[in-house]
């Protein structure tokens, strides 16, 4: 229980991030 806990706060910043990056591509795409 612990160890899926870690795993989600870890993976968690990299979905933030994958997340910014996908936003941001779809503005540059609609400019």
């Amino acid at each position: 229980m612990v160890n899926y806990a870690n795993s989600i706060l870890l993976k968690a910043p990299l979905a933030m991030q994958i997340q910014k990056r996908f936003t941001i591509y779809k503005t540059l795409n609609t400019l």
